[in-house]
């Protein structure tokens, strides 16, 4: 609303007044409390800042640090602990192999046993039959060697 020279100077004024002052005391007031609150912003971003600086311990820089080095640490040991387990693996295998040798040659070794029983039966089977051949032929030749008894 302009100023108007045909009003009173007092209604101007009170006009002048108001589109002058309104912004300024709202803007005062709006503002009243900022120096209190940045005083509290300053000494919280003072307090942040003295956390995510290393300050010998007790920072959360500090702390993150802390955890780097233990991860590093952690992850050489999970690398060798990975060595490890691939030896074992790889021990494992030589083992099973082995087992496999080992099964294959008692295998063997019971057709071996397996076949020597068979051939012992044989031959104990073919025995009786040995042993009368035998003592057929030692009575065939003492008979013939033996002179012929007197008085018969």
């Amino acid at each position: 609303m302009p100023l108007d020279p045909d009003i009173p100077w007092g209604w101007n004024l009170l006009l002048f007044a108001m589109l002058v002052l309104t912004p300024l005391v709202t803007s005062w007031i709006a503002n009243r409390g900022t120096k209190a609150k940045l005083a509290a912003n300053t000494d919280q971003l003072a307090a942040i800042a003295h956390e995510v600086r290393p300050n010998s311990g007790s920072s959360l820089a500090d702390a993150v640090n802390r955890i780097e080095a233990a991860q590093v640490v952690a992850t050489e040991q999970i690398a060798g602990i990975r060595d490890d387990v691939g030896g074992i693996h790889s021990e494992i295998r030589d083992v099973r192999q082995d087992i496999a040798g080992v099964r294959a040659d008692a295998r063997h070794d019971r057709r071996v046993v397996a076949d020597a029983q068979r051939a012992l039966d044989d031959h104990l089977q073919a025995v009786p039959g040995l042993i009368a051949e035998t003592v057929a032929k030692a009575e065939a030749a003492r008979i013939r060697r033996c002179p012929q008894r007197k008085g018969n």
